[in-house]
């Protein structure tokens, strides 16, 4: 499947300062061919999130951060395509310049969220199995050379008691200018939106990228 994408996400270590942040992410999937039930938009997922983060420099060229919170996950629908999660969230990552940023930036971030409510009666009828589909642990890597930003995404569950499906997402943008950037993301694998998460994806998307102007 071919998909048009928008992407503005960012990860803990894009936000500049220290503090307490409020995050808000709405994914839409797009599909023109379904007149009879739904277009253009065929799910939407919304994502606020409260977090505190932390920064910790190991060298002039080495930056570690650390950050803690809150993250609602729901496609705002009704009845039986009802789809909600609440996580208590913790992220650790780690950026480093490659010969004083000769050769770009390499980043790692490592997420893992606790899934809280699920004794609630919404939780147990919306989606009571989601968990061993969406997981609890991603492991996002990057690298920035220039104009070129390569990404690679990996989400599954770690633990015991449940079934593992993992996802993964391959990600390239070229950036057109400090705030622009042309996207290209490939993605295999369950939870790809909460209403379908388990049902397996697989499909390529092209589209563009709202760029971090502070990028070099």
């Amino acid at each position: 499947m071919l998909n048009a994408l928008l992407n503005t996400q960012q990860s803990s270590n894009d936000v500049g300062r220290e503090g307490l942040y409020f995050a808000y992410t709405q994914t839409s999937w797009f599909q023109n061919y379904n007149r009879a039930n739904s277009r253009p938009f065929r799910d939407t997922d919304y994502q606020p999130e409260l977090f505190y983060l932390l920064h910790s420099p190991l060298s002039d060229f080495t930056r570690l951060s650390f950050s803690f919170g809150y993250r609602h996950i729901s496609n705002g629908e009704r009845a039986d395509r009802s789809r909600t999660m609440n996580h208590l969230l913790a992220s650790l990552g780690l950026e480093t310049d490659i010969a004083q940023k000769r050769y770009g930036t390499f980043g790692l971030n490592v997420a893992f969220w606790d899934y809280i409510g699920t004794n609630r009666a919404s939780f147990q009828h919306d989606n009571k199995d989601i968990i061993g589909f969406y997981g609890n642990t991603q492991l996002h890597f990057y690298y920035l050379y220039g104009r070129h930003l390569f990404e690679y995404t990996h989400r599954l569950f770690l633990g015991k008691g449940t079934d593992m499906h993992t996802y993964s997402t391959l990600g390239y943008t070229f950036r057109v200018s400090k705030n622009f950037g042309i996207y290209c993301q490939y993605v295999k694998g369950y939870g790809d939106n909460l209403y379908e998460y388990n049902f397996a994806s697989e499909r390529v998307g092209v589209g563009f990228r709202l760029w971090d102007q502070r990028a070099q």
